[in-house]
């Protein structure tokens, strides 16, 4: 690997750094994609598919695997995974890479960095009002997927019994001092997420905490009032969970005129979406970032970062935004940028 000269290094085989990768690669160019878990596919992978029956919700679950799929079969791509960037050194116009892999040192060389290292689930302990960690059945999306994922419905974690009502708490760690931005994704999201649970569990009643629903789909406006009277929305975010020796969660809110106290089974947290770790190479790379922490685009000559790690993205996003860039990418390459 070090005698080889590659067109470029994609770091994080996420959806992005599958897009990118094999793009990229379709257009002759060699491709090194660099990952540092042992699978591809990143975060996107652990997301279930939100079809209803045969009718697709156009979550894009399932084109994670179609990409990898892709990039296994691309010739001019070369997926190294469990690997990890430890050093790079800009020499010229060449990047010499030091990846760690498995304990060895591999070394490569590449005319290009491209940077798609997704981004960072927020971390709900940081609210402390909302008694993560404190409840087997206070639980976040993403453990959610999990659940259902082994389970093929949703249960309790505290008891594996199937829950009579929850709720969902959106805009955790978005909208908020720290975290002024809005994650985008996290209200189409949890809404196809609660319409698969009801499709299998028809009887349970599912809330919904929010500031403000973000719209998703050109029919949105249309359909909403039909999810508004399947599910029940309160435009608040409680102030505070409490547990009982049942493990059952409450909470006070206002869902109409009086402040009422309202009891659920389980809890999903919608977390947001945080910029990404790892922001900067070591040997004096330090990649640009915009004031919410993500990355820019073009960090400098020849680095450039794509999908999740610039800002909060859906999986159609993250590919849209290959698409809208590539183009950029190619004229550097082609030296036809400076």
């Amino acid at each position: 690997m070090e005698a080889k000269v590659w067109d470029v290094l994609v770091i994080g085989a996420g959806i992005s750094g599958l897009e990118v990768a094999n793009r990229l690669g379709n257009l002759g160019y060699d491709i090194l994609l660099v990952e540092k878990n042992p699978t591809l596919g990143g975060q996107a992978k652990l997301y279930n598919c939100k079809a209803i029956g045969d009718a697709c919700t156009k979550c894009n679950a399932c084109l994670v695997n179609d990409k990898i799929r892709e990039i296994l079969s691309n010739k001019k791509v070369v997926p190294l995974v469990s690997s990890f960037i430890q050093d790079a050194q800009k020499d010229g116009g060449l990047f010499k890479i030091t990846l760690k892999k498995d304990g060895d040192e591999v070394y490569a060389t590449s005319r290009s960095l491209i940077f798609c290292g997704g981004f960072k689930n927020y971390n709900p302990l940081q609210k402390k009002t909302l008694a993560y960690g404190k409840s087997p059945n206070i639980i976040t999306a993403l453990e959610a997927e999990s659940i259902i994922r082994k389970n093929f419905k949703l249960v309790r974690p505290s008891d594996n019994l199937e829950p009579d009502k929850i709720c969902f708490i959106q805009c955790v760690g978005s909208r908020d001092k720290e975290h002024p931005y809005c994650s985008q994704v996290c209200c189409a999201y949890a809404i196809r997420m609660a319409k698969l649970i009801k499709s299998f569990q028809e009887n349970m009643h599912i809330t919904f905490f929010y500031m403000d629903i973000q719209t998703f789909g050109r029919d949105f406006q249309k359909i909403f009032p039909e999810i508004q009277r399947e599910f029940q929305f309160i435009r608040q975010i409680p102030g505070e969970l409490f547990i009982d020796p049942d493990e059952k969660i409450y909470l006070y809110a206002k869902p109409s005129t009086k402040i009422e106290e309202m009891v659920f089974d389980l809890v999903i947290l919608s977390t947001g979406i945080s910029p990404p770790e790892g922001l900067s190479l070591v040997g004096g790379f330090e990649l640009s970032r915009d004031k919410d922490g993500f990355l820019n685009f073009k960090s400098q000559e020849g680095i450039f970062a794509l999908g999740g790690a610039t800002g909060p993205k859906s999986i159609s996003d993250c590919i849209l935004d290959v698409d809208s860039k590539i183009h950029e990418i190619v004229a550097y390459l082609e030296g036809r940028n400076g």
